[in-house]
């Protein structure tokens, strides 16, 4: 499973997009996104799905020194979990 997060800030907030694309005969069941302990998504996906995409336009707050934390977590299709994290702190 091959899960990549891009952040950048915004005028309000931080603009997210998260992409998940599963790895020869592996699906993907459901993606889950938190960002600093909240969740944001959680998005069930049709059987047999292959990839996923969202954007989180003003996502959060964000101001210099803040610190944030963005976790994706992904339940395959057999029911194997998968995640990743990525921790910034704004300019």
């Amino acid at each position: 499973m091959k899960i990549q997060m891009r952040h950048a800030r915004a005028l309000e907030g931080n603009d997210l997009a998260v992409n998940v694309d599963a790895d020869g005969s592996e699906t993907i069941a459901s993606v889950d996104v938190e960002l600093d302990g909240f969740t944001i998504a959680n998005d069930p996906l049709a059987d047999g799905s292959q990839s996923y995409e969202r954007v989180f336009p003003k996502a959060g707050d964000a101001r210099p020194g803040e610190e944030h934390t963005l976790v994706v977590n992904v339940t395959a299709g057999d029911g194997a979990a998968h995640s990743a994290t990525s921790i910034w702190v704004d300019a």
